[in-house]
C-alpha cells in the first residue's frame, strides 16, 4: 500500500520536476515526457504509445478530472429539475478512471475528439492537450452545451481576428470582452441569429479616430474570422462595437 501511495505522489509531482512536462494520465495522453525526460510529441501521437497506461485513473484531478455519475433516487438538484434533469443521475467531484479517447487512423492536424464520460456528458480533447466538458443543458455542473460552444467559437474567433489591429491603436494591454447573444429556434432547431457585442472603451479617441478603428476592426473580422465566414450565409451575425452597430 505504501508503495502505491508513493508511486501516485511521484506521478502527480513529475510535471513540476520536468520543465514543460504535463503527463499521460487517465487513459489518454497529455503533452509530456518519457522516463528519460524526452518529449514524445502531441497528445494524439501519444495516444497510441504502448508504453503509456491506457486505463489508469487520473493522478491529478486538476488535469484529468471526471465527474462520477451515480444512481440516485433524486434528480440532480433544483437547476437540473427545472430544466428537465435526468431522473436517477447525479454527479460528484471525485476523480475516477476516465474513459479513453480511442485512437483514429485518420488523425491529422486540426483533428479533435470527444469521448463519453457519462449520460449526455462528453469530454473534448485537442492535439495540444486542452480538455473541456460538453453536456446537455439540463445537466448540473460545470460544462458547456454544444450551442454555447458554437457561440464561444464565433466571438473568440472575432476577438482574435481584431486583436492585432486594435492593439496597434489602443496598446497591447487594452481591455475587451465579447458577448454572444441568441438562442436556437425551437421550431427549426437551428440558430438563425447570433448577436456579437464588443465591450470596448473607445472614449479616449477622437470621433474620426474612433470611426476609423471601427472600420479597421470590422474589416479584420470579416477577413480573418473563419467561424463567421463559415456560418454567415445561414446565420445572421449583427455586431456592435462600443455601442455602435457596424
Amino acid at each position: 500500500m505504501l508503495e502505491l501511495v508513493v508511486g501516485c505522489v511521484f506521478c502527480c509531482l513529475r510535471p513540476s520536476l520536468t520543465r514543460g512536462a504535463p503527463r499521460a494520465c487517465g487513459g489518454y495522453a497529455l503533452p509530456g515526457s518519457d522516463s528519460n525526460g524526452t518529449q514524445r510529441g502531441t497528445p494524439f501521437e501519444m495516444l497510441n504509445s504502448s508504453s503509456l497506461p491506457q486505463s489508469r485513473p487520473p493522478c491529478n484531478p486538476g488535469v484529468s478530472r471526471t465527474r462520477r455519475f451515480t444512481g440516485t433516487s433524486q434528480r440532480m438538484g433544483s437547476r437540473g429539475a427545472n430544466h428537465g434533469g435526468i431522473e436517477g443521475v447525479t454527479t460528484t467531484d471525485e476523480p475516477t478512471a476516465t474513459h479513453a479517447h480511442q485512437v483514429s487512423g485518420r488523425i491529422a492536424p486540426g483533428s479533435v475528439s470527444v469521448t463519453r464520460v457519462g449520460p449526455r456528458m462528453y469530454e473534448g480533447l485537442n492535439e495540444r492537450g486542452a480538455t473541456l466538458r460538453v453536456g446537455g443543458p439540463e445537466l448540473e455542473g460545470e460544462h458547456f452545451s454544444p450551442g454555447e460552444l458554437l457561440k464561444l467559437a464565433l466571438i473568440a474567433c472575432s476577438g482574435l481576428s481584431a486583436d492585432r489591429v486594435t492593439a496597434r491603436r489602443l496598446g497591447e494591454d487594452f481591455a475587451l470582452t465579447v458577448w454572444a447573444h441568441g438562442k436556437s429556434e425551437h421550431d427549426t432547431n437551428r440558430y438563425t441569429r447570433i448577436e456579437e457585442e464588443f465591450l470596448l472603451d473607445l472614449s479616449t479617441l477622437q470621433p474620426d479616430e474612433r470611426e476609423q478603428l471601427l472600420v479597421v476592426m470590422t474589416k479584420a473580422i470579416e477577413r480573418g474570422c473563419t467561424v463567421a465566414r463559415t456560418i454567415e450565409e445561414v446565420v445572421e451575425l449583427p455586431m456592435t462595437i462600443d455601442g455602435s452597430e457596424v
